[in-house]
C-alpha cells in the first residue's frame, strides 16, 4: 500500500507538467499502471460529437511501440463492462470474465476485469480499464488505487480541456481579428484609391475637358485659327484618354489573374514601342541594348502596360527638352536577375515628387501635363507580377526606370 501512496504521490507531481490531455492519458498508463505491475491498462475517454468511448492510451500488448495503440477500437456507451461502467458511473471488478456476457475481448481474452469511471461533477468523462490473465486478481486495494487516479486525472483532463478550449478560442479570435484587420486594410485601400479617382474625375479630367470646349469656341467665332488651336485641343482629347486608359488598366490589374509565358524580350521591347501612338514620338529617338534570345517568364499584359506607360511619360517631355528626346532601353542578365533600364534625356523629376512618387495621381514632374495614375499603376502592376521597380535621375540629366526580374 505504501508503494501505491508514493506512485499516487509521483502522479500528481508529474500532472503539473502536462500540457494535453493525451500527456494525462499516456501518463496513466506508461508510468503508475506500469509501477502497479498490471498486465494491461486502457484509458478511455467519451468523445461527445461520436457518441463513443475512445482508446486514448494502453500499457501492456496494447502499446506495442512508444505512443501507439495497436489496433484502437470503440466502445458505444452502456455495451461492455467499459460501456456499462460509464453509464452507471460506478466502478466494478470482473472476477472472471467468463461469467459475465457482457465482456468484449479486445486484443486478447483474459479471465479478470477492473474498471472504474472517470467522474466530473457526477458525470463520467471517460473510463480506466484493466485486464488481468488471472481470475480474481483484482483487489480492493486495486480498485482503491485506481479511483484515486480516476478522480486526480478526470479533474486534470476537464482542466486542460478548458485551457485548450480557451487557447483555441483565442486563436480562433485572433485569426479572424487578423482577416478584419486585412479586411479593413483592403477597405481603407479600396476608398482611399476611390477618393483619389473620384479627385482626378472631378479635376484632371475637368481640366482638360474644360480647355477643349474652350478651344472649340473659339474655333466656332474664329474658324481660320484651326491650325493653332487644334494641336491644344488634340492634346487635351489625348491627355483625357490616357487617363481612361490608365484607370481601365488598374482596374484590370486588381482582377485579371496573373497569367506567366516566355517573353523574348529584344523583339518584344520593339513590338511594344511600335504599337505605342504618341504626337511627340515621330521626332523621338528610340535605341535598344539586348541580346536576341534574352527571355523571361512574365505576365506579358501586365509588363507591356508598365513599359508603354514608361515610354508614354518620356515622350510626354519630348517638346520640353532642349535637344531630341532620346529613349534607351539596356537589358542585361546577371547570375539569374533579369535587368531592364529605361532611360530618357528629358527634364527628369522634381526631388520632392522623386520621395512622394506612385501617390495616385501625384504629377510625376511640375512639366507634366499628365495625372500621375500611370506610375502609381507601375507600382501596382511591379506588385502584382512580382518584380522591382525604381525611378532616379540621371547625373547628366533625364530619368532612368530600372526593372528587376528575378
Amino acid at each position: 500500500m505504501k508503494n501505491y501512496l508514493n506512485v499516487i504521490e509521483s502522479f500528481t507531481q508529474t500532472l503539473t507538467d502536462t500540457k494535453t490531455v493525451s500527456e494525462v492519458c499516456w501518463e496513466i498508463t506508461k508510468n503508475v499502471i506500469a509501477k502497479i505491475g498490471f498486465e494491461d491498462c486502457v484509458v478511455y475517454l467519451y468523445d461527445e460529437e461520436k457518441n463513443v468511448l475512445v482508446q486514448m492510451a494502453a500499457h501492456g500488448p496494447k502499446n506495442p511501440i512508444d505512443l501507439d495503440i495497436f489496433n484502437p477500437i470503440t466502445i458505444t456507451p452502456g455495451k461492455g463492462i467499459v460501456g456499462s461502467v460509464f453509464v452507471s458511473g460506478q466502478p466494478e471488478i470482473i472476477p472472471d470474465t467468463r461469467k459475465d456476457n457482457r465482456y468484449i475481448i479486445d486484443d486478447q481474452a483474459r479471465l479478470s476485469e477492473i474498471a472504474v469511471p472517470m467522474l466530473h461533477n457526477g458525470h463520467a468523462i471517460g473510463v480506466i480499464d484493466s485486464e488481468h490473465s488471472e481470475a480474481g486478481f483484482f483487489t480492493g486495494d486495486h480498485l482503491m488505487i485506481l479511483n484515486t487516479l480516476a478522480a486526480i486525472a478526470s479533474n486534470k483532463i476537464v482542466k486542460t480541456r478548458a485551457f485548450e478550449t480557451l487557447k483555441q478560442v483565442n486563436k480562433d479570435l485572433e485569426e479572424k481579428n487578423k482577416i478584419e484587420e486585412e479586411k479593413n486594410r483592403e477597405l481603407q485601400l479600396v476608398n482611399e484609391q476611390l477618393d483619389e479617382i473620384v479627385y482626378s474625375l472631378s479635376h484632371d479630367f475637368r481640366s482638360p475637358i474644360l480647355a477643349a470646349i474652350g478651344m472649340s469656341d473659339v474655333l466656332m467665332q474664329h474658324p481660320e485659327k484651326i491650325q493653332q488651336v487644334f494641336p491644344m485641343l488634340n492634346q487635351s482629347l489625348r491627355r483625357v484618354d490616357g487617363i481612361l486608359i490608365n484607370i481601365h488598366h488598374f482596374s484590370l490589374n486588381l482582377r485579371r489573374p496573373v497569367e506567366v509565358s516566355q517573353i523574348v524580350l529584344q523583339e518584344w521591347i520593339s513590338d511594344v514601342y511600335k504599337n505605342i501612338k504618341h504626337p511627340n514620338k515621330h521626332e523621338a529617338i528610340f535605341n535598344l541594348d539586348c541580346d536576341h534570345s534574352l527571355s523571361i517568364h512574365c505576365d506579358d499584359y501586365r509588363l507591356e502596360v508598365m513599359v508603354k506607360q514608361i515610354f508614354t511619360n518620356s515622350l510626354q517631355f519630348a517638346k520640353q527638352a532642349d535637344t531630341t528626346l532620346q529613349i534607351n532601353v539596356r537589358i542585361t542578365h546577371h547570375k539569374g536577375w533579369v535587368v531592364m533600364e529605361i532611360e530618357d534625356n528629358g527634364p527628369g523629376i522634381s526631388e520632392k515628387d522623386l520621395l512622394q512618387l506612385g501617390t495616385m495621381f501625384r504629377r510625376s514632374s511640375a512639366l507634366s501635363n499628365g495625372a500621375g495614375l500611370g506610375i502609381f499603376l507601375c507600382k501596382e502592376i511591379a506588385a502584382k507580377i512580382g518584380v522591382e521597380i525604381n525611378w532616379e535621375n540621371k547625373a547628366e540629366g533625364g530619368t532612368r526606370v530600372k526593372i528587376e526580374f528575378v
